[in-house]
């Protein structure tokens, strides 16, 4: 087990000068650190500094600041100041984007590096915070690589769904298939509609090939953060059941 020092942001609402941002974060770590050493942490393994001395009761010592990186941030009064509230809603947001310089996120290539790769990212969260517990009372060896393989191909299932009920309800996906049945019928679709429209097999092969390939980038985007092996495996699924709607 190699602990990774992980990030811990903390946002306080509704700011007021009365109350600085600076106290409040003394505070609020004062209180972390009380609960940290209030936890059963007998068997919690060594920060890998202290493991490099030797020390084998170095665990038992640890401190928070050992396996987190606390950090504070404020927003104001969302009521009295909701420009305000907005404008620093988006610059908050931008620490977790990949294009940011002080990114809190750990993004690709580091799962695929195997550095990274046990994180759930935030729409997969739910689910695998629901199953954690009946891991933890069923087995006493976890095994926490065969959780996120769960995760990832209930979470790949569903982007899977979605795109097929994405292209079925796409109205430029609707109008082709008319187009088809209309050129095949040798009339015009039920809209009427002649308008510029190659019926030619080679057209309709590019308009299906675009549609497909438009919800297999929105599978891929949605799904970058989890097992690279079976985002790739339901992906291939994906792309069969894409075909078959065609």
């Amino acid at each position: 087990f190699n602990p990774r020092k992980m990030t811990l942001l903390f946002v306080i609402r509704d700011r007021s000068p009365m109350t600085p941002l600076d106290k409040l974060a003394k505070l609020l770590t004062d209180d972390l650190n009380d609960i940290w050493e209030s936890v059963t942490a007998t068997q919690a393994p060594p920060p890998p500094t202290l493991r490099e001395e030797g020390s084998a009761g170095a665990g038992r010592g640890s401190s928070l600041s050992d396996y987190f990186d606390v950090r504070f941030t404020s927003l104001p009064n969302y009521e009295e100041r909701p420009e305000e509230f907005a404008a620093e809603c988006v610059v908050m947001r931008k620490l977790f984007s990949p294009d940011c310089s002080e990114c809190l996120y750990t993004w690709p290539p580091a799962v695929s590096s195997g550095e990274g790769g046990g994180r759930i990212p935030g729409d997969a969260f739910f689910y695998s915070a629901s199953q954690i517990w009946d891991m933890v009372r069923s087995n006493k060896d976890l095994d926490l690589p065969a959780h996120r393989i769960m995760v990832a191909t209930v979470r790949c299932d569903e982007l899977v769904a979605d795109c097929l009920d994405a292209l079925a309800a796409d109205d430029a996906w609707k109008h082709l298939l008319r187009r088809c049945e209309s050129s095949v019928a040798g009339t015009t679709d039920n809209e009427g509609d002649s308008g510029p429209f190659d019926e030619s097999a080679a057209a309709i092969g590019a308009l299906a090939s675009h549609a497909i390939w438009r919800q297999l980038a929105s599978y891929s985007t949605s799904a970058a953060h989890l097992d690279p092996g079976v985002v790739s495996t339901k992906r291939a699924e994906l792309l069969r059941k894409l075909a078959d709607e065609a």
